[in-house]
C-alpha cells in the first residue's frame, strides 16, 4: 500500500481567497486532482493541509479550509 506514495509530488499552492482561489481550483478540476500529485504537482499532501487547515486557501474568507477538503 505504501508503494503508491513513494512516487508523490507535491508543490505547495500560493495562499489565496476569492475569485483567485476559484480560479485556482477551476485550472486544478480541468486537469484533476490525484492523490499522487499529477500534472498540478497536488496530491494528498493539499488535501492534509486543507483538512488540518494549515494552508490559507479559501473560496470566501470564513469558510473553513476542512470544509473544501472533505469534499
Amino acid at each position: 500500500m505504501l508503494a503508491i506514495f513513494t512516487a508523490m509530488t507535491y508543490e505547495r499552492p500560493k495562499d489565496l481567497v476569492g475569485a483567485p482561489a476559484m480560479a485556482e481550483l477551476h485550472s486544478w478540476l480541468d486537469s484533476g486532482l490525484r492523490l499522487k500529485g499529477g500534472k498540478d504537482n497536488l496530491g494528498f499532501l493539499f488535501f492534509y493541509e486543507l483538512l488540518s487547515q494549515s494552508i490559507d486557501f479559501k473560496l470566501y474568507p470564513d469558510d473553513p479550509t476542512f470544509e473544501l477538503g472533505a469534499v
